[in-house]
């Protein structure tokens, strides 16, 4: 008897964490996006540290996560900024008090890949497109395209001989 509830528990805990990880993987690609921007709101001192692999590898893509990395690799060896000088999820090194009054809208989709345009209010009306895509652990921003069309991995791809210290 006591077997028997041994592995009925050690079933509807397997059961459980499946579910969990199912879940986790099925979330849409604008929840991702979602996720982000309640998670990393500047202006209210809520911040998520992009220096961090862990925290990183909740939103990104492993490609960008890798060239997070890189740059912050830079910052430590140069002792300053290498190609990230900017919030690169508000496209901004400042921010105002005003809502951000955040829109998220689908602009191309299949099964692999997404873009959001995704519009919000800080200081000025700002306007990305996030590339969302799906990997082994779910869906992950791949990259954010910028109003000026340079992209973050362009940004995080710059060789650091060319990034003035």
């Amino acid at each position: 008897m006591k077997r028997l509830t041994m592995l009925i528990a050690t079933a509807v805990a397997i059961i459980c964490l499946t579910t969990q990880v199912t879940d986790a993987k099925q979330k849409s690609p604008k929840d991702v996006i979602l996720k982000l921007y309640s998670d990393h709101q500047p202006k209210y001192q809520k911040e998520i540290n992009w220096k961090d692999k862990n925290i990183l590898t909740k939103y990104l893509s492993p490609e960008l996560v890798d060239l997070f990395m890189k740059d912050d690799e830079c910052t430590k060896k140069y002792h300053g900024v290498c190609n990230l000088n900017f919030d690169p999820f508000y496209d901004a090194q400042d921010y105002d008090d005003k809502p951000l009054n955040l829109k998220i809208k689908e602009v191309k989709s299949n099964r692999s890949m997404c873009e959001y345009r995704v519009s919000f209010f800080n200081i000025t009306n700002i306007a990305l497109v996030y590339r969302v895509v799906t990997t082994t652990s779910g869906w992950k921003i791949d990259d954010i395209v910028y109003p000026n069309g340079s992209t973050l991995k362009q940004t995080l791809s710059i060789p650091i001989d060319d990034v003035s210290h």
